[in-house]
């Protein structure tokens, strides 16, 4: 692959391997690798690779998404979510999903500058290892 190519799929797998959705980056990456003719094993590789921040990220993104929409209120205690889940279901559903959503919304706007950076700041670093890589492999006579 070329250096552009594996700074894209650095940026890209990072990028979306941190969405706070659980199980989605994964289908939405395979899609990503097919339009722009990436190595999907590379994709999901770094897309696993970030999965602990992934779950890091989860609430504090839910939460920030909360902050910034004055999105509803929902205590991110699991005994309080169940409770609210046993008096109040299908409001309490409807919460958790504007709640996620507002998270989905503030990690697209983040990544995009978050895969810039990742993307412009590896490329120098994988187009000094294919240049190397170019010179060690010229067969010395």
């Amino acid at each position: 692959m070329s250096p552009k190519k594996l700074a894209l799929t650095l940026a890209l797998g990072i990028t979306f391997g941190i969405m706070p959705f659980m199980g989605v980056s994964t289908y939405l990456l395979i899609i990503i690798a097919l339009i722009f003719k990436l190595n999907i094993a590379a994709l999901q590789i770094v897309n696993y690779a970030v999965y602990v921040i992934q779950i890091t990220l989860f609430v504090p993104f839910l939460k920030f998404g909360q902050f910034v929409f004055n999105g509803p209120k929902l205590p991110f205690e699991l005994s309080n979510v169940i409770g609210r889940l046993q008096t109040k279901f299908w409001d309490t559903l409807d919460a958790i999903w504007q709640v996620n959503a507002l998270g989905l919304v503030v990690w697209a706007i983040l990544i995009i500058p978050l895969g810039f950076a990742i993307y412009y700041a590896s490329l120098p670093f994988f187009i000094r290892k294919q240049q190397k890589f170019a010179l060690e492999a010229v067969p010395v006579h």
